[in-house]
């Protein structure tokens, strides 16, 4: 959502989605964080000759600066991350799962901020609760993170979660043995595709790599239809929707 976490960025970003959604009220909105967005120590301003450090937010101030935008819509929050769980329409669970790392970052000397995707175990606890719930209801879950899980035999057999932390082999077996009808990721900032898996799996480009796409998922009863939207800049002149079934 930001560069570095900067509060200013994502009090820029709240003004955004605020006008979209007063021109689009009937549509809604749900943010989950990305891996520079919280407790970033790496927060900068542009000075007059260097960048100086500007406040970010903390986990509580993200969900307070989106409130709006998921967070008191919430039917369930993990209390140890910042996913939680919705229902933009009925019989629909969306998990919107915080993947970031942003309790691993360093302050003093070094100001780093930890970058690579985690689910820690009592948040996968909570994913297996809420996901019960949901198949107790009947509802259809679909999951939206910012980290893709790793793929391929080698990644998926891996049980050392200092190889994998977002133990994707016991995280693909909860979303099988639930039936995730969808998983959607991003931070890989291009588009890839695996639609033939038992829970398929769309990784999302993004806005701030050249060609600047956006991605529309189509859901209904006839299948599911993914659509590139070129935002302008770095996009040949004349390029159209490029519709991937």
């Amino acid at each position: 959502l930001t560069v570095d976490g900067e509060l200013a960025s994502h009090q820029l970003l709240l003004g955004i989605l605020d006008g979209f959604q007063a021109a689009n009220p009937a549509v809604p909105v749900y943010v989950t964080p990305g891996n520079h967005d919280v407790n970033s120590p790496q927060a900068r301003r542009h000075g007059r000759l260097f960048t100086v450090p500007t406040p970010s937010v903390s986990p509580a101030g993200f969900a307070s600066v989106y409130s709006r935008y998921g967070y008191s819509q919430a039917l369930s929050r993990d209390a140890e991350s910042l996913s939680y769980v919705v229902e933009p329409v009925p019989g629909l669970a969306l998990l919107m799962l915080d993947t970031a790392s942003w309790h691993k970052n360093i302050y003093f000397p070094i100001r780093l901020s930890n970058t690579k995707g985690l689910i820690r175990e009592s948040t996968l606890d909570w994913m297996e609760d809420v996901m019960e719930e949901a198949r107790r209801l009947e509802m259809t879950i679909m999951v939206v993170q910012h980290h893709p899980l790793a793929t391929g035999e080698a990644n998926i057999n891996q049980k050392s979660r200092k190889v994998d932390p977002m133990n994707s082999a016991r995280v693909v077996k909860l979303f099988e043995s639930y039936g995730v009808a969808l998983n959607l990721a991003g931070h890989k900032h291009r588009l890839t595709l695996d639609l033939e898996a038992e829970v398929p799996k769309i990784t999302a480009p993004s806005l701030s790599s050249s060609p600047a796409n956006a991605l529309n998922i189509r859901l209904g009863e006839d299948g599911m239809t993914v659509l590139l939207y070129p935002y302008g800049y770095g996009v040949p002149d004349g390029e159209m929707d490029n519709p991937l079934d």
